[in-house]
């Protein structure tokens, strides 16, 4: 687990948010002593009806031109390397990192809701696209 000082806190409050929202629990302390802990909100599990709303936005796909094969396999690899030396940890989002991996590979768009899971892979081409509850 990160700590992080009451002053870098205060200091670089915007970055230690940033770490948490990626998943990460922060420690803060004080003088040396732990005095409190930051952790990620759980998300609720989407319900049949969301999903079901979520996937009327999306664009027509032809799901063979995702298939994860060798040709992915480099992306894959290039996907972790860029999501580890954004300070994430690739294992926690492997779905998320195969799909860029394939996306990548087929030089298609990733059409998502959430395109902050996605940040900080070189080489792919994130497109956003309305949540069906916030709009």
């Amino acid at each position: 687990m990160d700590s992080v000082s009451v002053r870098e806190l205060r200091d670089h409050g915007g970055e230690v948010l940033d770490r948490v929202a990626r998943g990460t629990a922060v420690v803060v302390t004080r003088d040396g002593a732990e005095v409190a802990e930051l952790r990620p909100r759980a998300r609720r599990s989407p319900s049949s009806a969301d999903l079901i709303a979520r996937r009327r936005q999306l664009p027509a796909m032809d799901p063979d031109a995702l298939a994860f094969d060798a040709g992915a396999a480099r992306p894959f690899g290039r996907v972790a390397a860029s999501l580890r030396s954004a300070g994430r940890k690739p294992a926690v989002r492997a779905y998320d990192a195969l799909t860029a991996a394939a996306a990548i590979a087929e030089g298609v768009p990733l059409y998502t809701c959430d395109p902050h899971d996605f940040a900080g892979i070189d080489d792919l081409d994130v497109r956003a696209v309305p949540h069906p509850d916030r709009t």
